[in-house]
């Protein structure tokens, strides 16, 4: 039998396929105890039948991601997934480091304008606003995209292109 590396196996389907179905596992298992539910109360919930059920809870399914949606919002939680770089993954991983969601207050202090040619950021409390080439399909055929991410530095706004 051929040895997998651990780099090997953050690069296969069966893996992450894994890691998505324990996780919907742990969740509509925490909201089956926290709402008293048994599976053919929780199927009636879902709109689903209760084979249906006991096949997620065994880990016997292969969800359309519609279906994941559907019963992560059932349970209660928001499905957030984010995608990352597979090699900085594995450069992470074999440093023992792992990906944590952290929330961060959104600044409610600044409006987004889209002009024709611009975006301009402008923050309550300083006077001059930030101003970003802005380029859109109608005005060039073969558009160069320029991101905007405003973040907060020492309470100033600073405007970073990607």
């Amino acid at each position: 039998m051929k040895k997998v590396t651990r780099e090997d196996l953050l690069k296969s389907k069966e893996f992450w396929m894994v890691q998505i179905q324990n996780e919907l596992f742990g969740i509509i298992e925490e909201y089956m105890k926290k709402k008293k539910f048994n599976r053919t109360k929780l199927a009636e919930e879902f709109g689903v039948s209760k084979g249906y059920i006991t096949q997620v809870l065994n880990g016997d399914f292969d969800h359309k991601l519609s279906k994941f949606i559907e019963f992560s919002l059932a349970s209660g939680k928001a499905p957030y997934v984010n995608f990352i770089d597979l090699k900085e993954y594995i450069k992470n991983d074999s440093e023992n480091k792992f990906y944590d969601l952290i929330p961060i207050v959104r600044p409610t202090n600044m409006t987004y304008t889209k002009m024709p040619s611009q975006v301009v950021i402008e923050t309550k409390g300083l006077s001059t606003p930030i101003t970003t080439p802005f380029i859109s399909s109608e005005e060039n055929k073969s558009p160069k995209p320029i991101s905007v991410v405003p973040f907060i530095t020492n309470n100033k706004p600073v405007a970073q292109r990607s």
